[in-house]
């Protein structure tokens, strides 16, 4: 028995004893397990209480779902996260996922502190049609956001498409700002692209960045991040060895930061914000690197991705 979208609790838990017998045997082992736990410093994948990492009591959370005896509302983070597989149910094999990502058994690198819920409650309609109209058109360009394996292995993948949507307010004036990770033709393998949108009154929106995406083609692509120096939210853009920090002022993006890496001669050049780099704050990142199914946590930032359009689309 799965909780699915939508769906309330469920009696199986009363009507099948055995099965409390077998659930409770399970949920010993994955409390056994938390001595193994591997914090990989980020948000893991199966975070379902948002503590900031994934852990045995995740997964006992995601198994009392699938019985009924947890419910998340339908398109809450807690149920994208609890539904480790992308399926749109919780099941007894997502708490095994979870489980298993929380003693490294699903190793990958994946921080995010994401936005969906925060702007929920935001009413400004003509700001949200005008960055659904402007996704739309990403969409038409290279299509929606989808998950391609590199290998047949399935060790390793790359998101293509308009595969990362996300709003945030980066000059901190109450009316958010697009970001999109876009694929600029169909037949590219991967989304190639980044770029941020401002709104500019009516059905208008100004472009305030559009550039190449880092690590196109490999494990860690799109890599995206977000992050805030002091006060200041940053955007990060740049490629391959070169990283640029932006500030958003004065209605554009300023560069105020720059790291550069001479590969050859192993030597790190820092200017502006990027030299307090360790001062530097993260708000979203990602960058996923993983041996064990990635498509599962492509499948966390697509559901977020599917969050946020639906979000736009329904204003």
């Amino acid at each position: 028995m799965m909780q699915k979208r939508g769906s309330g609790k469920s009696a199986f838990w009363h009507r099948r004893p055995a099965f409390k017998r077998v659930l409770t045997l399970l949920l010993a082992v994955c409390m056994s397990c938390t001595w193994l736990f591997w914090s990989f410093a980020a948000v893991s994948l199966g975070d379902v209480d948002n503590d900031g990492a994934s852990t045995a009591v995740d997964a006992r959370l995601a198994l009392r779902a699938s019985v009924g005896l947890e419910f998340f509302a339908n398109g809450s983070l807690a149920f994208l996260r609890a539904d480790a597989n992308g399926d749109g149910t919780i099941g007894a094999d997502d708490a095994r996922t979870i489980l298993r990502a929380s003693v490294g058994l699903v190793p990958f690198w994946y921080e995010f502190h994401e936005n969906a819920e925060v702007w929920e409650s935001y009413t400004n309609k003509a700001v949200l049609k005008a960055y659904y109209q402007q996704t739309q058109r990403l969409a038409a360009k290279g299509g929606k956001g989808t998950v391609r394996y590199m290998n047949q292995w399935d060790e390793c993948g790359s998101l293509a498409g308009l595969s990362v949507v996300r709003l945030f307010d980066l000059d901190r004036d109450g009316t958010p700002e697009l970001y999109c990770a876009y694929s600029d033709s169909a037949s590219a393998f991967y989304s190639n692209r980044q770029a941020v949108y401002a709104y500019a009154g009516g059905t208008g929106i100004k472009q305030l960045y559009d550039g190449e995406m880092s690590n196109n083609g490999t494990d860690y692509s799109p890599y995206v991040w977000f992050g805030e120096y002091g006060s200041e939210p940053l955007f990060f853009g740049g490629t391959g060895f070169s990283l640029r920090a932006y500030a958003y002022r004065d209605g554009a993006l300023k560069l105020v930061g720059t790291r550069d890496l001479d590969w050859d001669n192993g030597k790190m050049t820092d200017t502006g914000v990027m030299r307090d780099f360790d001062k530097i704050g993260t708000t979203l990142r990602i960058g996923i690197y993983t041996y064990d199914h990635p498509g599962v946590a492509y499948s966390m930032v697509m559901a977020q991705t599917d969050a946020i359009l639906r979000l736009l689309r329904n204003a």
